[in-house]
């Protein structure tokens, strides 16, 4: 299912709304229903912010779809890292995942999405709520993954950048079921973070829209292969001029689409104009690591995870193979040829996991960028000791057959002198 602009906008409006978690988990009621009952108890600006979106809801046939969604599951990090997102099934085995973005009604969402998320976007490989986002599809992945063909990603403000984020590092069988990811004028990333996830970026091309329509959506750098367009939007009346740029950024303001729900095209307004080439000619230099050495080192990282990843593949593909229970039943030397260069290439990612537990130990623990790369060396030793494993076993279990044909060969050889 490709889903349409309006109802994306409205998924990442849903998971800006505290739900009652009990009624959520209960998995009785649509969205329209939650929202109801929500309506119901709320007061003041919460009643006024649930009564917008059940009429954005109710505007025509293809927002009205949303209303039968239900929320499968929500992850609230907001004590935390500040992170909050939710899975919403869109029906006929098909999922979004909605992030939330900036909030600023307390200090501590200010802390935590202007001051950890947002402006550390500007100078870091990872933020802590990208962190979390990360591995919050692991997570959906994990427990939700064979339920679902078709997995969505939206969000908007610093929810756009999550959504980006968790599309570019989601699990290798999670993002093939990834069909479209939308950054609803959130900002894009720092140069160190395109040069360090360069090779999950190349694997998620083709996949991310990115909208922009106020100063924020044109912020920083687009992600390479993303597909950035400027839309249409209202610029709120009555307040004065550069406040009324900065209240622009509101979802609210997108009110223009096409016959099928999808935006309008327009054009930048001039306070993005300004705002965005002076976010990209930031100074990158209080970097702890240089983003030329993170990212040498972050892709060499991912080339040899994906390295090892292939030869295990092609290696038990011609274990499953035909052609291979012929050559060992024609040459049982071959056979042994095989399983010795098994093991020595097993030796070797021994060798290469010591060295990179050494490398993990000399790193000093002082920046978010040294703890990304010791998280990444961590992901790889567990990667190697997997593959190493595994080989040994099949070196094993090689070596118990083929000195089982040899037993057999000799009974068959006894059994005819």
């Amino acid at each position: 299912m490709s889903y349409r602009d309006i109802q994306m906008i409205i998924a990442s409006q849903i998971a800006y709304i505290d739900f009652d978690r009990d009624a959520v988990d209960s998995g009785q009621y649509t969205v329209r229903e939650l929202l109801d009952m929500e309506l119901e108890a709320a007061e003041g600006d919460r009643k006024d912010t649930i009564q917008k979106l059940l009429d954005r809801i109710n505007e025509n046939p293809v927002s009205q779809e949303c209303g039968n969604w239900k929320i499968r599951d929500i992850r609230d990090n907001q004590s935390s890292s500040g992170m909050y997102a939710c899975l919403l099934d869109s029906g006929d085995g098909d999922a979004l995942v909605a992030f939330r973005g900036s909030e600023s009604e307390s200090w501590d969402d200010i802390q935590k999405d202007w001051i950890q998320s947002d402006i550390g976007l500007a100078n870091s490989i990872l933020t802590p709520q990208q962190a979390t986002a990360q591995k919050y599809m692991e997570d959906i992945y994990r427990k939700y993954g064979g339920q679902y063909d078709n997995f969505g990603l939206t969000g908007h403000s610093l929810g756009g950048n999550l959504a980006e984020h968790a599309a570019i590092t989601a699990p290798d069988g999670m993002r093939n079921k990834i069909s479209q990811c939308v950054n609803l004028d959130g900002p894009g990333f720092s140069k160190q973070y395109l040069i360090a996830h360069a090779n999950d970026i190349g694997k998620s091309k083709g996949i991310i829209t990115h909208y922009q329509w106020s100063w924020c959506g044109g912020l920083l750098n687009r992600v390479p292969g993303s597909d950035f367009r400027t839309i249409e939007a209202d610029t709120p009346k009555g307040k004065g001029l550069l406040e009324s740029m900065l209240w622009r950024h509101d979802t609210y303001n997108v009110v223009k689409f096409d016959e099928n729900g999808n935006a309008v095209s327009g054009k930048k307004d001039w306070f993005a104009s300004l705002a965005a080439p002076l976010s990209e000619a930031l100074d990158y230099s209080l970097f702890l690591i240089t983003g030329g050495a993170a990212a040498v080192l972050f892709n060499t990282i991912d080339a040899i995870k994906d390295g090892f990843e292939n030869l295990w593949k092609q290696w038990t593909d011609i274990l499953s193979s035909g052609g291979c229970q012929a050559q060992f039943e024609v040459n049982i030397y071959a056979v042994d040829r095989e399983i010795e260069e098994l093991a020595e290439i097993s030796s070797g990612l021994k060798e290469i996991k010591e060295g990179v537990e050494k490398i993990q130990r000399e790193l000093a623990f002082d920046s978010i960028a040294a703890g990304y790369v010791k998280l990444k060396l961590w992901g790889l030793t567990n990667s190697i000791e997997q593959d190493a494993r595994k080989m040994d076993i099949y070196c094993q279990t090689g070596r118990d057959c083929t000195q089982c044909y040899r037993s057999y060969e000799v009974k068959i050889v006894d059994n005819y002198t």
